[in-house]
């Protein structure tokens, strides 16, 4: 530690600014995306008796054999800060924002009503009407629903330098990420698997996203680039736990990042 010399002028006071700020860093970064889901559902409470002799058809064993739906383009941007915990690791945390879009198939049909069976506590049943006009059945015309989501993430996690030196290397990065998801649209379908609705209260809020990323670093100097592929994770369901069928959104993409090289 530098040893302080009394009366302090102001050179030395800004000489015991403290050397974390040298080794800060901020990354601004893009990333085009291609966004889906993973599809599941509570086959326990669907086969139970009261709920499958009312709504589910018994040849659908399923969901994911009675719905079609297809990836959409989606994007994050954000800022991170990084500080080295090791000359090969660094500590990441920032905050950012995405939206994620995929697209169900269904038709455009008569106005009807539509029943989601929910599973409450205490395995009781409890049910949500809505009234729709698209159906996964048949209709007037064939249709494409966008489901989409608008998110704020805080991710935090570790980066690695696995090989390279200062002007060019490759690494990996990992990030837990606790998620707001502040709006979008949110297609669901209901218990007989026959229609889509909105039901904007059964959308969980609050979610936890994973993200694991490699890249290739290079220095152009002043700047640093980072650029290479990543997945993303949605850990809890899009839903909230008393529908039925769970909903895990994941998507691809390419992460472009740029910072200033503080030791220019």
């Amino acid at each position: 530690m530098a040893s302080v010399h009394y009366p302090l002028t102001r050179e030395s006071v800004f000489n015991l600014k403290p050397k974390l700020s040298k080794k800060l860093s901020l990354q601004f970064y893009f990333t085009p995306t291609v966004s889906y889901r993973k599809l599941s559902e509570n086959k326990t409470f669907l086969r139970s008796p009261v709920v499958n002799s009312q709504n589910l058809p018994s040849s659908y064993t399923d969901v994911n054999e009675v719905v079609t739906h297809k990836p959409d383009m989606g994007f994050e941007m954000g800022m991170t800060a990084k500080i080295p915990l090791t000359s090969k690791m660094k500590l990441r945390a920032g905050l950012q924002f995405s939206i994620h879009r995929y697209d169900i198939q269904a038709y455009t049909a008569n106005t009807s009503l539509a029943t989601l069976m929910l599973n409450t506590t205490n395995n009781g049943i409890d049910s949500v009407n809505a009234i729709t006009q698209y159906s996964n059945v048949g209709g007037v015309r064939a249709d494409w629903l966008e489901n989409l989501s608008f998110q704020f993430s805080a991710p935090i996690g570790l980066e690695f330098q696995v090989a390279g030196n200062d002007k060019v290397n490759f690494g990996i990065a990992t990030t837990i990420q606790p998620t707001y998801v502040t709006g979008g649209k949110s297609y669901m379908i209901t218990t007989d698997y026959k229609s889509y609705t909105e039901v904007p209260d059964l959308v969980r809020r609050w979610n936890v996203n994973t993200s694991l990323e490699t890249f290739v670093g290079y220095s152009t100097g002043r700047l640093n680039w980072q650029v290479g592929p990543q997945l993303r994770y949605q850990l809890l369901s899009s839903f909230d736990s008393k529908y039925p069928v769970k909903e895990n959104l994941f998507s691809y993409g390419l992460k472009i990042g740029v910072s200033v090289n503080n030791h220019q």
